[in-house]
């Protein structure tokens, strides 16, 4: 499931709308086995037939902008299933071995209050987006703890609350709805603003990441671009430049092993989802002998992923930020 991205398909749909024109919303709410992309990928088809967002490519993709374009010409909803199993190759072309549930929704200007509603509910992130697609056709809504269900015929307060942390499309009568979290649910925080970081900030960024960069140092004028977030700070004192929760991601990469430490005794305290430090292996085994006898949780302790990214053999700090991003995305996926 795509989050930022989701947030940037939907105002991308409301700008559309404003201006007068249609376009089909096409969303994944059903997949098993293997496929290009899972539950929650999307694109929109414009009805010149070219689309923002992606589905996976290939001919299920051109496949889906025909029924698309078909859709905008009835006015109307559908939705419709493609087998990617070795028999089915000469239809789809393509050999993935899963099945996709793919459903089709015009958006016109009579949506603007329910899009005018998504935009605001991705604030809240306890908020979900809901797919339903079922014999009286495809329909999109909200589920959130003040208002319920809106939107959507047929799926009681109940039945969301009951699935809304489902990682998967469930049944409901005749319905397949898909439950999805609308806000970013963690924030990456990077502490040090040095080669590494001034690579991956906007690696990250570009894979939908929010992310803010603290560093105690200078930082010369265009290390970052004008859409990171950089924050000077005293790394002593984090709480009084962030809150870190539950949800965040922590990576240090700060000028020097004290300054390391500093940050990650205060935040493995905070028990973020994910807390990675850049270093030698040696540096990971003294680091993580020193907040033990901190009082550190053993636990996230044992979490810390030192040496931070995954192992590619990476030299320069653009290969380090690669194995980094990497590992984030993974745990990304890991913990939706």
């Amino acid at each position: 499931m795509e989050i930022n991205a989701m947030e940037n398909i939907f105002k991308e749909l409301y700008d559309t709308i404003n201006s007068g024109k249609e376009a089909v919303l096409v969303s994944i709410i059903a997949s098993s086995g293997s496929t290009p992309r899972g539950e929650g990928a999307r694109m929109l088809v414009f009805d010149d037939g070219t689309i923002k967002g992606t589905i996976g490519g290939g001919r299920v993709e051109y496949l889906c902008i025909q029924k698309a374009l078909e859709a905008a010409r009835d006015k109307g909803w559908c939705s419709a299933a493609y087998d990617l199993g070795v028999k089915d190759t000469a239809d789809v072309g393509m050999i993935c071995g899963g099945n996709v549930e793919v459903c089709f929704r015009l958006f016109a200007k009579g949506d603007k209050a329910l899009l005018e509603a998504i935009l605001e509910a991705q604030k809240d992130p306890e908020a979900r987006l809901v797919t339903a697609a079922g014999e009286n056709g495809v329909d999109i809504g909200l589920h959130d703890a003040e208002n319920g269900v809106r939107y959507i015929d047929g799926l009681t307060n109940d039945t969301a609350r009951e699935h809304m942390n489902d990682k998967h499309s469930f049944k409901n009568g005749d319905m397949t709805v898909f439950m999805e979290p609308l806000a970013e649910r963690g924030k990456v925080y990077v502490f040090g603003a040095g080669h590494v970081s001034r690579e991956l900030a906007p690696l990250l960024k570009r894979l939908d990441f929010s992310v803010t960069v603290f560093e105690e140092r200078e930082v010369p004028e265009g290390a970052f671009s004008g859409d990171i977030d950089l924050v000077k700070c005293t790394f002593t004192d984090l709480e009084k430049y962030v809150t870190i929760t539950e949800n965040d991601y922590v990576v240090v990469m700060t000028s020097g092993h004290s300054a390391d430490y500093e940050v990650l005794e205060q935040a493995l305290r905070k028990r973020p989802s994910y807390a990675g430090v850049i270093g030698s292996k040696n540096k990971a085994a003294y680091t993580k002998q020193r907040l033990l006898d901190a009082g550190v949780d053993r636990d996230m302790v044992e979490s810390l992923h030192t040496p931070i990214g995954l192992a590619i053999k990476a030299a320069t700090p653009a290969e380090i930020a690669v194995s980094v991003a990497a590992e984030l995305i993974m745990h990304r996926a890991e913990h939706r």
